[in-house]
């Protein structure tokens, strides 16, 4: 069974993401926060420790971000999408792992259409946090080792 690394894991589309995966893949958790997810792993971690728990690299065979969603206050975010994405990126590219990004579409601004070809434009400090992020992915992994999917806005039954 293969393993799956969700950072930031405890959030909203984390714990869906963990309850819906956790029958194909062996599921662990690294977050500041216990989501309490029975029949997945949790290990405490923030990403913005430069001593980041290598061992989480080495034992799973596909990471998932969804850390730096955080945009109050805007400077976590920034700090979660600079140095946090640097700390993950050091273990990726040393242990030769499949990353993949959850971002937003934000990163496009206003535009009625947009598209993986349409050219980043972000107008709000979080898509820049976001947009940067990407940006030190593309510059560290070769493109075949990561994904970046560009979510729209995500909003649940459990949210306020």
């Amino acid at each position: 069974m293969n393993k799956l690394l969700l950072i930031g894991g405890a959030g909203y589309l984390g714990k869906s993401l963990a309850e819906n995966l956790k029958e194909e893949y062996i599921v662990t958790i690294a977050d500041i926060n216990d989501p309490q997810i029975p029949n997945t792993i949790f290990v405490k971690t923030d990403i913005l420790d430069p001593d980041l728990n290598k061992e989480l690299f080495i034992n799973n065979d596909i990471i998932i971000n969804l850390s730096g969603q955080i945009t109050n206050p805007i400077n976590l975010c920034y700090k979660l999408n600079t140095f946090g994405i640097n700390n993950i990126l050091e273990y990726i590219r040393l242990f030769e792992k499949h990353f993949i990004q959850i971002s937003t579409a934000a990163v496009y601004g206003s535009t009625n259409f947009a598209d993986e070809r349409t050219p980043l434009n972000p107008e709000t400090p979080y898509a820049v946090c976001k947009a940067f992020a990407e940006y030190q992915i593309s510059q560290v992994l070769p493109n075949e080792k990561f994904s970046i999917l560009r979510l729209s806005n995500l909003f649940g039954g459990d949210q306020d």
